[in-house]
C-alpha cells in the first residue's frame, strides 16, 4: 500500500532512523559532559607538548585526536598517562566517523568513481560531501553532479522523507490522522535534533579546523622530535646540577631506549659525565636523544670520548639522532662523538665546545649535520671534524666552524682523509686558522662540494687538497663562497690544490690574499676544469698560480699587475670592430707577458 507494507503502520524503526537518533544522543551526551566541566580552556597550541606546563582544566589533544583535561596544574615533563594529572575526555575523530557510517555505509573517501553498484535514492559520502544518487549507477561509473547525483544533507533528506510520508498517509484514509499527526510531530522533533546536530557539528568542525591548523604548525616544527612519548633521564637518577655524577643515569636511559624505542628527553641542567656513553651491541643499534633547550641543556664531559659509538663491522648503528644540546669538554683534549660503522644519523642544533675533535667518523654513511656550532678549543692540534675511511654521503648544512684566531697555528677546521664519496658543505661559516683539508692518502676521494660558505679570518688556505697521482681528489666544486684572509697571517693562498681531477671554481669572492686565489704547484689539476666569474683583489693577488691550469676571465685590457701564469686568457668586455678578441699570457710573471689574439672584423 504505497510506502507502507502493513496498515496501520507502526514499525517506524524499520526506516533506520533509530540508529541515527542513537548516535545523535551519544554526540549530545559527549558535548553535554564536555561543557559541564567548569573553567575549561584550550591550550595554545592545542597539541600537547611534554616540555610545556599547563594550568588546571586545560584541554590538549594528542596526535590521534584524543582529548585530555588537566585535573591539577601540570609541570613540564609529565606524560599524558599520568592519571593524577590528566583525564581523557573523548575522541572527536572517532565520534565523527561513527556518525558518517550511521548515515550511510557507502564512503568513497577521495575516489570520484563508484566502487559498487548504486540504486537511485542511495546516499554516498564523497570527501566531506553527502551525495544523493538520482539515477542507477554501475561500479566504475563516474559520479557526475547534476547527472546521476546531487549534493544534499541529512536535514534535506529527512525533510523530503517526511513530506513523502505525509502525502502518502493522506491518501490512505482519514483514519490515519492520528498517526499522521504523530509522524509530523516526530519529524518536527527529528528536524530540531538534526538542526541542533548540524549546529554542534559546525561548531565542532570550526574548533577542529583551528586545532588542526595549530597542530600542523606545531608538528611541522617538531617532526620526529619525540615529545609525545619520551623517557626522562631524571627518571633514571640524573640530577643535572654539574656536581652529581650523572653517567650511570644516562647510560641506563640509553639502554632503555635500545629496548623500548622511546626517545630520551633531557631537561635543562648541567649533567656531569665522567665516562664514555655507548650503545649495547646486543640490543637495537639506535639512539634518539634530545634536550629541552640548546643553550640550557648541557652535558659536561670529563671522559676521553663522550659518545663512543664504535661498533663491530656487522652491527652498524642506524636511524638515530641527537639534537638540542650543548656538549662541553671540561679538559683540553678529548673527542665528543666517535663513530665507526654507522649510518643514517641526524645531528642537529648542537653546540660543541673545547673538544680536540667534535666528530670523528670512520665507515660512516648518510649523515646530516645541521645548525651545529663547533666552538673554539684549546687543544694543541684541534680539528672540529675528522672524516676518515669511507665517510660517505655527509651533509653539513648551516654549521659554524671556529678555531682560535692564531697566526702561529695552522690546524684545519675539517679534515677529510682516505677514500670515500660525497661530502657537501652548504651555507657554513669557517673562522680561524684554516678551513678544509682533503688528503685521500691511499685511494680516491670523490665529490666534495663547498657551496655558499663564508671563510673569515683564515690563516691561509680555505681549502687544501693533497695526495698523489694514485690518491687524489676527483670532482671538487667550490662555488659562491666568500674568502677573507687574516691580514696578519703568513698564508697567502686561498685554495691550495694538488692532484685534483675535475674542478669547478665558480662565483667566489676573495680578499686580502697577497699571492693567488688558486695555487697548483705540487700536482696537476686535470680533467674538466671550470674557473669563472670569481672576484679577486687585483692589486694583491692573481687568479691562479702554477702549471697545467688555465684561467679565463673578462677585462677591458690585459692585466697590468698581479702574478699570472702562462696560458691565462682574458676576453675583452668591450668588443668593437678592429679590436682584439682578448689577450693571452705567454710568459709567467708579475704581471707576465701578454699578447693580443684575434681581431674582430
Amino acid at each position: 500500500m504505497g510506502l507502507f507494507e502493513n496498515f496501520p503502520y507502526a514499525n517506524f524503526h524499520e526506516l533506520n532512523l533509530d540508529w541515527i537518533l542513537h548516535v545523535l544522543k551519544e554526540l549530545e551526551t559527549e558535548i553535554t559532559n564536555f561543557v559541564a566541566i567548569n573553567s575549561v580552556k584550550y591550550a595554545n597550541p592545542i597539541i600537547w607538548n611534554i616540555t610545556s606546563q599547563y594550568e588546571t582544566n586545560t584541554v590538549v589533544l594528542d596526535s590521534s585526536g584524543n582529548a585530555y583535561l588537566s585535573v591539577q596544574p601540570v609541570p613540564a615533563g609529565v606524560s599524558l598517562d599520568r592519571k593524577e594529572y590528566w583525564t581523557k575526555i573523548g575522541n572527536f575523530s572517532a565520534l565523527w566517523d561513527s556518525v558518517r557510517s550511521a548515515i550511510t555505509p557507502y564512503d568513497e573517501q577521495h575516489s570520484t568513481t563508484a566502487s559498487v553498484d548504486h540504486k537511485a535514492g542511495d546516499w554516498v559520502w564523497l570527501e566531506n560531501d553527502l551525495l544523493l544518487i538520482t539515477k542507477n549507477i554501475n561500479a566504475g561509473d563516474k559520479y557526475v553532479e547534476g547527472s546521476n547525483c546531487k549534493k544534499t544533507n541529512v536535514h534535506d533528506l529527512f525533510v523530503a522523507l517526511g513530506d513523502t510520508i505525509a502525502n502518502d498517509v493522506n491518501t490512505i484514509s482519514s483514519k490515519l490522522q492520528g498517526e499522521i499527526t504523530a509522524r509530523e510531530n516526530g519529524d518536527k522533533a527529528l528536524d530540531e535534533k538534526i538542526v541542533a546536530e548540524a549546529q554542534a557539528r559546525a561548531e565542532a568542525d570550526a574548533a577542529e579546523a583551528q586545532a588542526r591548523a595549530e597542530a600542523d604548525a606545531a608538528l611541522e616544527a617538531k617532526i620526529g622530535s619525540g615529545t609525545i612519548h619520551v623517557i626522562n633521564v631524571r627518571d633514571f637518577g640524573a640530577v643535572g646540577d654539574a656536581v652529581h655524577d650523572d653517567t650511570a643515569a644516562f647510560q641506563t636511559a640509553i639502554e632503555n631506549f635500545q629496548t623500548n624505542k622511546t626517545p630520551i628527553y633531557v631537561p635543562n641542567g648541567e649533567y656531569r659525565i665522567t665516562a664514555s656513553l655507548h650503545l649495547d651491541t646486543t640490543k637495537a643499534r639506535r639512539l634518539q636523544m634530545f634536550g629541552e633547550n640548546i643553550y640550557a641543556t648541557i652535558l659536561r664531559s670529563e671522559a676521553n670520548t663522550l659518545f663512543d659509538f664504535v661498533m663491530p663491522d656487522t652491527t652498524t648503528t642506524q636511524e638515530s639522532y641527537i639534537r638540542n644540546l650543548t656538549l662541553f669538554n671540561v679538559n683540553t683534549e678529548g673527542v665528543c662523538m666517535n663513530f665507526k660503522y654507522a649510518q643514517k644519523w641526524v645531528l642537529s642544533d648542537i653546540i660543541f665546545r673545547r673538544f680536540t675533535s667534535s666528530i670523528s667518523a670512520d665507515h660512516a654513511w648518510t649523515f646530516t649535520v645541521r645548525n651545529c656550532v663547533f666552538g673554539q678549543n684549546d687543544a694543541a692540534s684541534p680539528s672540529n671534524v675528522r672524516l676518515l675511511e669511507q665517510a660517505n654521503s655527509w651533509l653539513f648544512d648551516s654549521c659554524d666552524f671556529a678555531l682560535p684566531i692564531d697566526n702561529t697555528k695552522t690546524a684545519y677546521n675539517v679534515v677529510i682523509l682516505y677514500s670515500g664519496a660525497t661530502i657537501k658543505f652548504l651555507k657554513c661559516n669557517f673562522e680561524g686558522q684554516r678551513g678544509i683539508l682533503i688528503n685521500p692518502v691511499n685511494a680516491v676521494r670523490y665529490n666534495v662540494d663547498v657551496d655558499a660558505c663564508y671563510f673569515e679570518w683564515m690563516n691561509g688556505d680555505c681549502i687544501t687538497c693533497e695526495g698523489s697521482s694514485t690518491a687524489h681528489t676527483e670532482s671538487l666544486s667550490f662555488k659562491n663562497c666568500y674568502l677573507n684572509n687574516n691580514e696578519g697571517a703568513t698564508g697567502q693562498i686561498a685554495m691550495n690544490l694538488s692532484y685534483v681531477k675535475g674542478l669547478c671554481v665558480l662565483g667566489n669572492t676573495a680578499v686580502r690574499y697577497n699571492d693567488a686565489l688558486i695555487y697548483s704547484g705540487q700536482g696537476n689539476i686535470s680533467g674538466a676544469t671550470i674557473i669563472a666569474a670569481n672576484v679577486i683583489d687585483r692589486s694583491k693577488m692573481s687568479l691562479l698560480k702554477g702549471t697545467s691550469l688555465y684561467a679565463y676571465e673578462s677585462g677591458i685590457t690585459a692585466p697590468t699587475e698581479g702574478n699570472h701564469t702562462i696560458g691565462e686568457v682574458v676576453y675583452t668586455i668591450s668588443p668593437a670592430s678592429g679590436s682584439p678578441v682578448g689577450w693571452v699570457c705567454i710568459e709567467t710573471g708579475n704581471p707576465g707577458t701578454w699578447k693580443e689574439f684575434g681581431t674582430i672584423s
